[in-house]
């Protein structure tokens, strides 16, 4: 999910609630995410900053159809940072 000007905040609870339960009920019932674990040569860990929830996390998301998690993890990493693996 995309958040927007209009998209609710975690400051707001009761509607930041609806807003997931509305987007975890357009999933697939039987759901892939991956997050994906990247560090470089120094050891440091690749975080993101997400616009659509609180706090930072690994980047990753939800597998698309049929999607394999090797093709969700290229994907996600281009969507969200622009890399390819």
């Amino acid at each position: 999910m995309r958040r927007t000007a209009d998209t609710p905040t975690p400051a707001d609870p009761e509607a930041w609630n609806a807003y997931l339960a509305e987007g975890n009920a357009k999933q697939a019932r039987k759901r892939v995410a991956v997050d994906v674990l990247l560090r470089d040569p120094a050891g440091r860990v690749l975080l993101v900053n997400p616009t659509y929830k609180p706090d930072w996390d690994m980047p990753g998301g939800m597998a698309e159809g049929s999607e394999p998690p090797e093709r969700t993890v290229e994907r996600e990493l281009m969507e969200e940072l622009g890399l390819r693996v």
